[in-house]
């Protein structure tokens, strides 16, 4: 199925994401090896944060510590445009509006990839994932219907201005074994009499492939493919004729 390629596409990030099980001394310093030329501003340092709670029967009382864990490094584009992530569990690619079409993105994902793979030599392949935000202005006032097929209603008899909502779905992909997630809500307003409308969507898929195996690449890159497809159908499917027009 082709898809439209919008002059004016929405998209505000879409990031390419793949999960992997390394082998168990792949620490913070061996991510240097995976490092890129063409991106080598570090700004980000993606983290896992872990609260503990503990109790004492004793004292009938109980304690909380948190534990933050590095787990990597992103990189950014000279043109602060793209990023490059690096994490003892996987890799990302970002990338930031303007947004090119699907080609341009992941043949930079597949390279950053071979780039984290060939240094670091993952074992298993765990997980593929697409994440793309969409920013839609939509007039101050309007009826949301307008605009997306999923909209929340706010019950007659309480005030009819909506200051901030948030609301998300998850649904099977048919005969694939994949997900789909899709959730909209507020974000900053960015122009005067319009609301910014943002239309989350992510699609991913459980996977278990020896990272090492030419048919396992073969098969994660049909399955992200796959998920893409799942996303602009998706995103066709929320959006009304009147958004069409606005990024056509």
């Amino acid at each position: 199925m082709a898809f439209e390629i919008y002059k004016n596409a929405p998209i505000k990030e879409a990031a390419l994401d793949i999960r992997v099980r390394s082998a168990s001394d792949l620490d913070i310093e061996k991510l240097s090896m995976a490092k890129d030329s063409n991106y080598l501003e570090l700004f980000r340092k993606p983290s896992k944060v872990q609260v503990r709670v503990e109790a004492n029967n004793e004292t009938q009382s109980a304690s909380a510590a948190a534990e933050n864990t590095l787990l990597g490094f992103a990189f950014r584009s000279e043109d602060q445009k793209q990023i490059y992530q690096i994490r003892t569990d996987g890799f990302t690619h970002n990338r930031l509006a303007p947004y090119q079409e699907w080609d341009v993105f992941a043949a930079e994902a597949r390279r950053l990839w071979n780039v984290y793979k060939n240094a670091l030599n993952p074992e298993f392949i765990e997980l593929a994932g697409l994440n793309y935000v969409n920013e839609i202005p939509v007039p101050v006032g309007v009826d949301f219907s307008e605009y997306v097929k999923t909209y929340i209603e706010v019950p007659t008899g309480l005030p009819q201005s909506l200051n901030t909502f948030n609301f998300g779905y998850q649904l099977t992909i048919p005969e694939d074994g994949g997900f789909l997630f899709i959730s909209q809500g507020y974000g900053p307003p960015k122009t005067e009499g319009f609301v910014n409308l943002i239309l989350n969507i992510q699609t991913f898929k459980q996977l278990h492939l020896t990272a090492s195996e030419t048919s396992s690449e073969e098969l994660l890159w049909s399955t992200l493919e796959a998920l893409r497809k799942a996303k602009s159908e998706a995103f066709e499917a929320c959006i009304t004729d009147k958004v069409r027009e606005m990024i056509r």
